[in-house]
């Protein structure tokens, strides 16, 4: 990922952006990014949108102060007004600070209810996207 990319898939050209993001600049040196707060617009065939929360990042040096609490209260009300029914994210295992973060915010961990999050990616997607014939699929 290069600033170039980011920067084209945030204000594309043409077609809405790939992304959202809500930031905490410092008070006292407006434009210095302290937090950031990126997501987008997923869907489910069973509750509709959703909000993917992808990043949310506060500088060492800001942490302790609520910045992150207050960045993921702007996604809420930022997901509430774009119709999502809740926001998702994933979390790495081992980090019990965040994940305390998370509960004390409401956040509920689905792998013990079963979900699991799982991918695909570099040569695996680049064989699965080999199979792709779309002239003459059957169903």
């Amino acid at each position: 990922m290069t600033a170039a990319q980011l920067a084209e898939d945030g204000f594309p050209r043409h077609g809405p952006p790939a992304f959202t993001c809500h930031v905490a600049e410092r008070r006292d040196a407006p434009g210095q990014l302290v937090g950031i707060c990126l997501h987008y617009v997923t869907y489910s065939a069973h509750v509709g949108r959703t909000a993917y929360l992808e990043d949310l990042y506060v500088v060492p040096a800001c942490r302790g102060h609520r910045l992150g609490a207050r960045l993921m209260a702007a996604l809420a009300d930022w997901a509430r007004s774009h119709r999502c029914s809740r926001i998702n994210f994933t979390l790495p295992d081992g980090n019990a600070m965040v994940r305390r973060f998370y509960r004390q915010l409401g956040a509920v961990d689905l792998t013990a209810d079963g979900w699991h999050l799982h991918r695909i990616t570099g040569d695996a997607l680049s064989r699965l996207g080999d199979l792709h014939q779309p002239e003459g699929d059957e169903l």
